[in-house]
């Protein structure tokens, strides 16, 4: 049997850390942060123990790439409007990427929503918590600014109040029932010149 090549390895090992992501938010959303141990990850990923320390030395690790992994992939989706200059269109774009990605991966934000506001998760993971939400809270409010919208820093947490409800009315509370698409058409036409 020949040796794996570097990209065979780097495949493997993604696949690996994928493996061991997916059954921590699902074992962290079914039984709770705090009841789950590194063994059961391991046991419900399909791998060794030993491999599980190999990529997360601690289940505190794990969770934060879990949720760092969550924020880059949403710092991307913001940075991907930056070339836009009228603000409207990008206030628009965001709106409804913000749906979509809702929508493309409902099951990952069913399951790690209450994992992440549990009691019981580290402080370097509330931190940077904060410090994601207040740098997406510093764009909108630079974008409705931008739209000439009044007093746009209220306005940024009215609109991410805005879609945590529709997330929360789509992911738990009406589900299949929530109007998502309607109420995406309709924050898009409350900020409306």
């Amino acid at each position: 049997m020949s040796p794996k090549t570097k990209e065979q390895f780097e495949a493997a090992r993604q696949k690996s850390i994928e493996k061991i992501t997916d059954s921590a938010v699902k074992l962290f959303a079914e039984y709770g942060y705090l009841n789950v141990s590194i063994n059961q990850i391991a046991k419900t990923a399909g791998v060794s123990q030993g491999l599980m320390y190999n990529y997360f030395n601690s289940k505190e690790a794990l969770l934060l790439y879990i949720i760092s992994s969550m924020m880059e992939e949403m710092g991307h989706l913001m940075m991907s409007f930056h070339a836009i200059t009228d603000p409207f269109e990008k206030f628009e774009k965001i709106v409804r990427a913000t749906f979509t990605l809702l929508k493309e991966k409902k099951e990952f934000y069913a399951t790690i929503w209450p994992v992440i506001t549990q009691q019981g998760v580290s402080q370097q993971l509330q931190e940077m918590l904060r410090h994601t939400f207040t740098s997406l809270i510093d764009v909108i409010e630079v974008m409705l600014k931008d739209m000439n919208i009044a007093n746009p820093r209220l306005e940024a947490f009215r609109l991410g109040a805005m879609l945590d409800g529709a997330a929360l009315g789509y992911l738990y509370v009406f589900k299949e029932e929530y109007p998502l698409d309607e109420m995406e058409q309709l924050i898009i036409q409350t900020y409306k010149k």
